[in-house]
């Protein structure tokens, strides 16, 4: 192997770990070659690192905390949006994440039934989800700060 270390894939090296981290950020828009002049090391380097085995999983669970920090925010706001708008979309959205939407809820809205309903009983159809899910007896759901 003339000198060089063997990577075990999982146990990264300082700098791995922080272009990993670089590589998995959703609002880092620099380019590839800022990101390894950031961290010190060539272009084809940062290739070659890309390449083994593990990595793209590793960066991959990054980003997915990334993602997991952002979606009370998102969640909160699908919620405001269909408690204030009504919207048919943002309404069935909600209540697939919160698990109030099945399969015959689908076949109801199908069949006209959501034509039925008014905008204060879709907003009470939330309201009650949403009051379930966090153990309260109605209004905004608790797990959604502010």
């Amino acid at each position: 192997m003339r000198g060089r270390k063997l990577q075990i894939p999982g146990q990264w090296s300082v700098k791995q770990l922080r272009l990993q981290q670089m590589l998995a950020d959703p609002f880092d828009k620099r380019v590839l070659a800022e990101k390894a002049k950031e961290v010190g090391i060539s272009e084809r380097v940062l290739y070659k690192w890309k390449n083994m085995p593990g990595w793209q999983d590793t960066v991959f669970e990054i980003a997915k905390k990334w993602i997991g920090d952002g979606a009370p925010k998102v969640l909160r706001a699908l919620y405001h949006k269909a408690k204030d708008t009504g919207d048919p979309v943002c309404v069935k959205l909600y209540l697939e994440i919160i698990g109030k939407y099945t399969q015959k809820t689908e076949m109801d809205i199908r069949a006209g039934r959501l034509e039925e309903l008014s905008d204060e009983e879709l907003r009470d159809i939330i309201a009650k989800g949403a009051a379930f899910q966090s153990g309260g007896s109605g209004g905004a759901p608790k797990t959604l700060p502010g």
